[in-house]
């Protein structure tokens, strides 16, 4: 089962006239939230978008435009798109990262056989897949900030009488830069970085 994806701008649904796209299909609706800066996401399963979509056209107000996956090839049964509405809602809670209030019913998994539920699990990969690739990652993890004492630290200890650069301090390196942690004590007068002839001659 080959999985296709159309994206289709809000005032460009004349597509939807396409006999290939009046099957079962799992869609989603993208828009802006107008009290944040997240995008405000609908997931839904329907046996024809060409007729449910007249329904979000009067009631839904947010979205621009609209994923939708169908199947190229062998068509979808009314049981599939149930099950792949179930994946991707539970996948899209997990992230935290759009807002999703437009769907307030957390649906249930609906029954499918073994057989066609692994062809299905393979199919929404699929929808994973393309959803990034049009730019959209509702269905990535957002990534968890590592901990500072899961770091490789670094750290740098001059004599208390000494009152140039960092001393008593600890810090890491990541993709921001160097960090400095809590609790470090830091000089008030700068220190010039030594040149490789100082180095040589604070040796000798």
């Amino acid at each position: 089962m080959i999985c296709k994806m159309y994206v289709i701008p809000r005032s460009n649904l004349s597509i939807l006239k396409e006999p290939e796209l009046q099957t079962p299909a799992l869609y989603i609706l993208l828009g802006e939230d107008e009290n944040t800066t997240k995008t405000k996401v609908y997931i839904g399963e329907t046996g024809n978008f060409q007729v449910r979509v007249r329904d979000h056209n009067k009631k839904k107000d947010f979205w621009r435009k609209v994923l939708l996956f169908i199947s190229q090839g062998e068509p979808m049964t009314t049981t599939d798109v149930e099950y792949l509405e179930y994946l991707a809602i539970k996948g899209l809670k997990t992230t935290n990262t759009f807002v999703t209030d437009e769907n307030q019913q957390k649906p249930k998994a609906p029954v499918v056989l073994e057989r066609r539920k692994k062809i299905m699990d393979k199919f929404f990969n699929d929808v994973k897949f393309l959803t990034s690739f049009a730019g959209c990652n509702i269905f990535e993890e957002a990534k968890k900030i590592e901990e500072p004492e899961k770091k490789h630290l670094f750290y740098t200890k001059r004599r208390d009488g000494d009152q140039t650069g960092f001393y008593h301090a600890k810090g890491f390196y990541d993709a921001d830069g160097f960090t400095v942690l809590k609790d470090s004590i830091i000089a008030k007068l700068p220190v010039e970085s030594y040149t490789g002839k100082e180095k040589r001659e604070n040796l000798l």
